[in-house]
């Protein structure tokens, strides 16, 4: 275990051209990593964003409405993403639909993942949102459309998914862990006596990357929407 996260940008920067997943136990500092870090760190890069169902694309158009709020730039870059969609309409909550796939079966549902997806450029951004509810309502049955999906992106993609932490049985999350190359985790820290406001400890849970070694550190969301170091 090392000392811990210097910074968040930090973190970032070696993450670039790997598959990570962000477990998490609370929303509001997953929504800072991913709004406020992520997304504007990779600015540079095509963003493109794989929405599963209406009611995820509902919550993305709040967590829109609060960046316009926050941060005219992140709102900039928001609206010049990409959007996947898979869902009963082609509605959006920002930027551009690139394509949209109905609700179908799972296997069709990967099939017209899988087919879009391998179009893309290995130095866009990915990055799935809600897409952690296929496993968790399909179970084991999907593990080979996953893993067909994963083999099907363009080497050297980047790409973040959130992940709600116990959203998976403990058996299809094991074997989905072994699709990415690091596991981030937030936790939400229980209350220390002398601080007044809430911490959340982020870090590295999970390498397969020898310069990204495990360690955390304590955070807290500053006014502005972004992570700190504590």
């Amino acid at each position: 275990m090392n000392d811990g996260v210097n910074s968040i940008d930090s973190l970032i920067r070696k993450l670039e051209h790997l598959k990570t997943r962000i477990v998490f136990d609370s929303r509001y500092p997953m929504i800072s990593l991913v709004f406020r870090h992520i997304v504007p760190y990779f600015s540079s890069k095509r963003q493109i964003f794989v929405v599963y169902s209406d009611t995820m694309c509902r919550r993305l158009e709040n967590i829109f409405s609060l960046i316009k709020e926050e941060s005219v730039e992140v709102a900039d870059i928001l609206e010049e993403a990409n959007i996947i969609k898979i869902g009963l309409s082609s509605d959006i909550p920002f930027g551009s639909l690139y394509g949209h796939i109905p609700y179908e079966e799972p296997e069709d549902i990967f099939s017209g993942l899988r087919d879009t997806l391998m179009k893309l450029d290995s130095d866009d951004l990915l990055i799935f949102y809600g897409t952690h509810l296929i496993p968790a309502l399909y179970g084991s049955s999907v593990l080979s459309d996953v893993m067909r999906l994963f083999d099907a992106l363009p080497k050297g993609i980047t790409l973040f998914t959130p992940v709600p932490k116990g959203i998976n049985e403990k058996r299809v999350d094991n074997i989905i862990t072994r699709f990415y190359d690091v596991i981030l985790k937030i936790s939400k820290e229980e209350n220390i006596m002398c601080l007044d406001e809430e911490t959340y400890l982020i870090g590295v849970m999970q390498s397969y990357i020898k310069n990204i070694p495990p360690g955390f550190s304590r955070f807290r969301v500053r006014r502005d929407g972004k992570l700190v170091k504590a």
